[in-house]
């Protein structure tokens, strides 16, 4: 409260000395007392001295004939009557004046001046006679402004430019006549003082106010385009292109005003077209300035208000450009409410926010700066309005405190400037020391660098030079990446290091079983055990250990400890175990090497720890790693520590992360886990409302979370899914197992038991990357961590927290993907099915013509027979390339017919069929040339012939077909090569039928076969109704 009362006292006090500044201003150019008053329209100005004293303002009462625009000889009529007297300077609608005139009129001012003769050239300096007027000294006329006229007509002319007129004088009397006219506007009369002196003086007096109106118009230029420059030159600081705008509009103000620069300059545009551009120069500059304490803090004054204000001076500009001219006095009147009372509500706003502690970007000095400008430009335009009125008989006072409050405004700018620099003295202080301390950093890594690049190097040159063995090489070669990725976790380390000092390290805290996570980095360090007879083991249970912290940083504190624990035990093992205290998760390192003495204990996590260590030991490794790992426990709300060391016998470090809110829901019990998710899904196989059956695809969710699953039900409801959920990778396997409709797989890498990565592994055993495509979700993405899972067979990677539309436009990508593949499939399939067919033609025409000489009826058999293996090869619809085993035979019943009609007795062939295997669908012309294959390689070689045995067996869930012969075999180097599509060697019907097989199936022919006593060539075929369905898909 104390603080608050001296805060509102330094307000109060700056104010004060505001009030007092423009106080003395309007004291220092207000008239004196002593200058001689004008009355009853006679001035007596005998004991003045014009050449020594200076000049005189005429003010007080004059002569007023309304309504009549006398000359000098009328006035001096003696029979002229109804003479009022008028205060000058004023406006002759003067209530006070009790005189019966309005504002839209035509009068005559008299003053009689007595002098005292020692003046010969005398002159006037007229500021302000609205709106034209014509001046008579001494009978005669010295000088026009515009041109009055008694009616409103064409020859009227309005003008209310700053004159001067001078005149000479024979006596020490001057006669003084002005005739004005006011047709089209408000407030008609003498507004301003009209000053007398002598020649010399009045051209001093006018060379003064024109030099500061000049001073004034300058300073404001040089304010805007300095501040507008500085703004161009940064593009940071908003406020002051603002500020640099009112400068500018306020320019605008001021040529317009005053002694109207703007009218010498464009003498062609009439004098109400200027009050239009002026009044519009005004409300450009209060937008401006709101828009200036917008930016300088957003509590100064509340947006609604700003557009308020906005909005209200916009309409005012759009009234000014299409108001009538004799209307227009009524727009300007407006706007000189919305003016002043714009300016008072910008000042009581920033008051508000002062009083509330509420200082922008400028603090609490610069706030009081800012009242302080504000509340002296709101005096400069009740100033102005107090001009406008007669009531103030000076424009140099509203200017002066103008500037007086652009002056604040630059002090304003001037503290923040200095307040940046000293900021900036100070940060270059910071970063000498912080490139010292990178120097030092650039030292140690250089160090940890050196080891691990002459390893690579070393290792490299030995696998190019050694010409040993692939199994050699593949160690070596291991060997290699798991160096690189330590050289990789050295790099993000030193990032990660600066992240947690410039405070923008990210996490993303989430609730999560360590065991999972354990295993994982399990995984990506089992390359750098010391042989044997180290163990890595794992020994915290599933489900029993929920963290809330970030699973990445997690993964990387463990990758520290349990790989410093690793290079540093040569025998024995190294344990990772975990338990609940007090709330927290203590998770275990325990390991059986070298230990830690007791001094390097003390500097364990400091710096000083690496730098105390040689080269050999990859100090920075060692000391920055823990270094970091700690900075990365401590900020999720955890902590890292040595629970004890002994040297010789091995270490036991403590990761400390925060327990789960709710972790007593989470139950040691299996079965209780999974009650658990059941209660969140009520079936894993989620189908939006609608036709199941309808939709095209099936994706399976793998994670162990069932909320995760639960999200990505949610996010795929309304979209053409169907969502089979599993929660471990086991589940998984066995879900693949069963469907084999299932179109994309959204694999979790973190889980327990069996990561995400092993189940890639074993998915991509039995599937390809296009048969199967598997999207990987993970919470890392250290390049180790991505360069595994596209190594064990992902398709495609997401870092967890995913966006939605990321999610779904990779999903969708490597859909369009599989389906692009599978018509690929397609095409392929029926190119190498037409390339069967020439050949069994070939063959078979080449029969049938060498009969038609010796048997013609046979000849006719054969003919039917091929056309009728014609007819149903040819019914065969390319895109559903699939017959059943009835239609398959028949086809090759055809073909036998022909075989044995040019074989003869050489041929056998035995059937042995199931009886429920003839509706099951197969691929076309796959059986036909396997029988082809063994009667004219295996079969017709020998000349006593011999037998193809054909049988069709259902076995489990598969399709067993074997074509069997007792021909004369093959060697093994001949069944490699039977099968191999990069040969270009005979048996193109087996690798067609081979590579049909493959595609639809993913397995192709199984070939046995012994030399000299013949060969069996298999296919298996899926059945059933998913599999069945699985088929024609991956058709």
């Amino acid at each position: 409260m104390k603080e608050k009362n001296t805060f509102q006292k330094k307000i109060v006090l700056f104010l004060a000395v505001g009030f007092c500044m423009v106080s003395a201003c309007i004291y220092t150019i207000w008239e004196k007392p002593s200058v001689p008053i004008c009355t009853n329209g006679v001035l007596d100005l005998s004991h003045w001295r014009l050449g020594d004293d200076g000049t005189v303002p005429l003010n007080g009462k004059w002569e007023f004939y309304p309504d009549r625009l006398l000359s000098t000889t009328d006035i001096n009529n003696p029979s002229l009557k109804n003479v009022e007297y008028l205060q000058v300077p004023g406006r002759w609608a003067n209530k006070k004046a009790d005189i019966d005139i309005a504002d839209r009129g035509i009068g005559t001012y008299h003053l009689i001046i007595k002098t005292n003769g020692e003046t010969s050239q005398y002159g006037l300096k007229i500021t302000n006679i609205r709106s034209s007027c014509r001046i008579y000294a001494n009978g005669k006329e010295i000088t026009k402004v515009g041109n009055p006229t008694t009616t409103y007509s064409t020859a009227y002319e309005t003008s209310i430019l700053p004159v001067m007129a001078f005149f000479p004088s024979d006596n020490d009397t001057i006669d003084l006549v002005i005739q004005v006219a006011n047709w089209d506007y408000v407030n008609g009369g003498i507004i301003q003082p009209i000053y007398l002196g002598s020649q010399q003086g009045i051209l001093h007096t006018d060379f003064i106010h024109k030099m500061l109106e000049s001073i004034g118009i300058a300073a404001l230029m040089i304010f805007g385009c300095l501040f507008v420059a500085i703004y161009f030159f940064s593009r940071h600081n908003k406020h002051l292109l603002f500020l640099g705008l009112v400068c500018i509009s306020y320019t605008f103000v001021k040529v317009a005003d005053g002694e109207k620069f703007f009218n010498f300059i464009f003498n062609s545009i009439s004098y109400l077209n200027v009050l239009r551009f002026k009044n519009t120069a005004i409300c450009l500059s209060i937008i401006f300035m709101g828009l200036f304490i917008r930016e300088l803090g957003k509590d100064f004054i509340p947006l609604r208000v700003l557009k308020g204000i906005i909005l209200s001076l916009s309409c005012g500009v759009l009234l000014l450009l299409i108001i009538r001219n004799k209307d227009l006095y009524l727009v300007e009147m407006m706007l000189s409410f919305f003016d002043i009372s714009s300016y008072v509500i910008y000042s009581i706003f920033i008051f508000r926010a002062a009083r509330r502690a509420k200082y922008g970007t400028i603090g609490k000095n610069g706030t009081l700066l800012l009242l302080l400008f504000v509340s002296l430009i709101t005096i400069s335009f009740c100033g102005a309005y107090l001009y406008f009125t007669s009531i103030l008989h000076t424009y140099i006072s509203p200017s002066l405190i103008l500037l007086c409050g652009l002056s604040m405004a630059s002090f304003l700018y001037i503290i923040q400037f200095v307040k940046a620099n000293d900021s900036m003295n100070a940060w270059n202080q910071k970063l000498i020391q912080a490139d010292k301390e990178k120097d030092q950093l650039l030292i140690q890594t250089s160090n940890a660098f050196k080891t691990p690049l002459y390893s690579i190097i070393s290792v490299a040159k030995s696998t190019v030079d050694s010409g040993e063995d692939s199994g050699r090489q593949q160690k070596n070669l291991i060997l290699i990446s798991s160096v690189a990725a330590r050289l990789s976790s050295l790099v993000n380390d030193i990032i990660d290091f600066q992240s947690i000092k410039n405070h923008t390290l990210r996490l993303n805290c989430r609730d999560f079983d360590v065991s999972g996570t354990i295993q994982a980095v399990n995984e990506v360090l089992i390359h750098i055990k010391k042989g044997e007879q180290v163990q890595l083991q794992n020994a915290v249970p599933i489900g029993c250990f929920y963290v809330h912290a970030d699973e990445d940083r997690l993964h990387q504190i463990l990758i520290h400890i349990v790989g410093n624990a690793l290079r540093y035990t040569q025998t024995g093992f190294v344990k990772i175990t975990a338990e609940v205290i007090d709330g927290e998760i203590q998770i275990y390192v325990m390991d059986t090497g070298v230990g830690i003495s007791q001094e390097d204990q003390k500097n364990l996590f400091d710096d000083r720890f690496s730098e105390q260590k040689d080269e050999s030991s990859d100090p920075f490794f060692i000391g920055m790693g823990l270094k970091i790992s700690k900075m990365l426990a401590k900020n999720m709300q955890g902590n890292l520590f040595l629970k004890k060391s002994t040297p010789g016998e091995g270490s036991v470090f403590v990761i400390q992360m925060p327990q789960m809110a709710e972790y007593s829901t989470k139950n040691i019990d299996n079965s209780l886990v999974e009650a658990d998710k059941s209660t969140l899904l009520v079936s894993s196989n989620y189908v939006p409302s609608g036709n199941a059956s309808a939709l095209p695809y099936i994706l399976l969710a793998v994670d162990d979370e069932a909320e995760n699953i639960k999200t990505l039900q949610e996010i795929f409801y309304a979209k053409e899914y169907q969502i089979l959920g599993a929660y471990s990778g086991e589940q998984a396997l066995k879900r693949l197992n069963e469907r084999r409709d299932i179109s994309i797989v959204l694999l979790d890498t973190s889980m327990p038991g069996m990561t995400g990565y092993e189940v890639c592994r074993r998915i991509r055993v039995e599937h390809s990357l296009y048969e199967l495509p598997i999207l990987l979700f993970t919470s890392r993405h250290a390049p180790e961590d991505i360069a595994e899972g596209f190594e064990a067979g992902a398709n495609d990677f997401l870092v967890k927290p995913y966006d939605v539309r990321e999610l779904t436009a990779r999903v969708n990508t490597l859909l369009r993907m599989k389906e692009s593949a599978e018509n690929t499939v397609k095409m392929e399939t029926a190119f190498l099915q037409s390339q069967i067919k020439p050949h069994f033609l070939y063959n078979a025409l080449s029969t049938i013509i060498s009969l038609c000489r010796k048997d013609g009826g046979q000849a006719e058999n054969l003919l039917k027979d091929l056309s009728n293996y014609l007819r149903g090869s040819l019914d065969i619809d390319p895109n559903h390339s699939f017959i059943s085993v009835k239609q398959e035979l028949s086809l090759v019943e055809s073909y036998i017919h022909i075989d044995k009609a040019r074989f003869g007795e050489r041929l056998n062939v035995v059937l042995d069929l199931d009886d429920d295997v003839m509706g099951i669908e197969i691929p076309a012309m796959i059986i036909q040339p396997i029988v082809e294959n063994a009667v004219r390689h295996g079969l017709m070689k020998r000349i006593s012939g011999g037998t193809v045995a054909i049988s069709i067996k259902k076995v489990d869930m598969e399709l067993v077909i074997s074509v069997s012969d007792d021909g004369q075999g093959m060697n093994d180097e001949k069944q490699k090569s039977l099968l191999d599509s990069s040969l270009s060697t005979s048996g193109i019907a087996l690798k067609n039928v081979n590579k049909r097989l493959i595609n639809a199936y993913g397995q192709g022919l199984e070939i046995q076969s012994d030399f000299g006593l013949g060969t069996t060539v298999t296919m298996r075929i899926p059945v059933g109704d998913t599999m069945q369905k699985g088929v024609l898909v991956n058709d």
